[in-house]
């Protein structure tokens, strides 16, 4: 008779407070849900140990039991069963959720490696190498200075994808850093042609983020979208960070019925994708809208606070333009 109490505890657990306090780190309302289904399972108990159980005793002519025991029978009743048979059921249910969690870190550490090895292989692609290289190389025919600082901010991508990147997380500061070295050294490849426009608002300091997260929609725009623009090319990108969020915001011209077949498919934004789901689980959402002539690219993020930060300048940016 008590089995309903038993059911009731069980799945309320596993079923309601579980997917919506215990998986998304909400334990104080994971323990006030619990006191809640508690005192309801109580109830519950005591309505089974008054009437159904009172009734059977009775037809059965069983010792009578006096009302003021109710209370306790019910108690006793209830959670007899429910903490032997609910917590076996509750106790597995926590290692099947553990042992897919280890899983799926496992999964985002072998990710994480592959996106390291790719990145190193294929993000800085050898067309955008040996065109900068190039470049590099007349730059330090007729002008002298500039070939210095195009080498030092070469060398700041590859040391930052090669050694930094290596951590989880990395400053936000320190990405938003990459992604401007890598936008200056693409735009040797366009010079003045590419109207660019280039914007980070909020404060940097005291936020984390996961490595090489916000290239695969910079190098997107430009390999799919300035890059085979006939006309006049334009790139823009808007990052804005307030409360903990960051919104990256990336628009980039195209040409008209050869851009939305690469770009919306393309390899960084199908690994984009699946990073974000291993990393930011219910933490983030993008959006993808292909018009006729631009491509836009929506980014919502829920940052994660940089541990140890303390004490450390803050980076401010300049915007870009050209």
């Amino acid at each position: 008779m008590f089995m309903s109490t038993h059911i009731f505890l069980t799945y309320a657990i596993i079923y309601f407070l579980f997917p919506r306090y215990l998986f998304k780190g909400k334990y104080i309302q994971l323990v006030l849900g619990s006191v809640v289904v508690v005192l309801l399972t109580v109830l519950l108990s005591q309505i089974v140990a008054q009437y159904p159980v009172a009734y059977y005793r009775e037809i059965n002519n069983l010792t009578p039991m006096k009302y003021q025991n109710y209370f306790v029978i019910g108690i006793l009743g209830g959670f007899r069963g429910g903490l032997t048979f609910g917590g076996f059921a509750i106790a597995i249910k926590l290692v099947k959720y553990w042992y897919f969690k280890k899983q799926e870190l496992q999964q985002l550490q072998l990710e994480k490696t592959r996106i390291e090895l790719k990145s190193l292989k294929d993000q800085l692609h050898p067309h955008f190498l040996f065109n900068t290289l190039n470049n590099l190389y007349a730059m330090t025919l007729p002008v002298e200075g500039k070939s210095s600082e195009v080498v030092m901010r070469l060398s700041d991508l590859l040391q930052y994808m090669l050694y930094e990147c290596k951590a989880d997380f990395v400053p936000l500061k320190k990405e938003l850093q990459f992604i401007k070295h890598y936008i200056e050294l693409e735009k040797l490849r366009f010079g003045e042609n590419l109207d660019l426009r280039f914007n980070i608002r909020g404060e940097i300091q005291n936020y984390r983020i996961a490595p090489l997260l916000l290239l695969p929609l910079v190098e997107n725009a430009f390999k799919h979208g300035v890059s085979e623009t006939i006309e006049q090319p334009w790139l823009s990108i808007d990052i804005d960070i307030q409360n903990d969020q960051l919104k990256c915001r990336v628009l980039n011209s195209k040409f008209p019925g050869n851009f939305s077949s690469n770009s919306g498919e393309g390899i960084g934004l199908k690994n984009l994708k699946q990073r974000l789901d291993l990393i930011y689980p219910d933490a983030h959402k993008i959006e993808i809208f292909d018009e006729e002539e631009m491509f836009i690219v929506q980014l919502n993020i829920q940052l994660k606070p940089e541990l140890n930060s303390e004490g450390t300048p803050s980076i401010s940016f300049k915007s870009i333009s050209s």
